[in-house]
């Protein structure tokens, strides 16, 4: 699906999630914004730069995945 739409190979995707989850560079940071392509750290653009957007966002994303019956802790 993402490659039909040309929004990104799912593999590469995929690729970038277990070098977060298991590359020792991001143990324990949270909170990064990184490239698919090269797994380079990048600073974001509006409004995800916005630290009370984020926590809006968190807050909201909470409350709908504990409305589901998910603990989210």
């Amino acid at each position: 699906m993402l490659t039909a739409l040309r929004i990104g190979d799912p593999r590469r995707g995929a690729a970038l999630i277990v070098a977060l989850a298991l590359a020792p560079r991001y143990a324990a940071r949270t909170g990064l914004y990184v490239t698919a392509r090269g797994h380079r750290e990048i600073r974001p653009g509006a409004p995800a730069d916005d630290p009370a957007a984020r926590a809006r966002l968190w807050t909201a994303t909470a409350q709908l995945v504990a409305s589901l019956g998910v603990d989210a802790g």
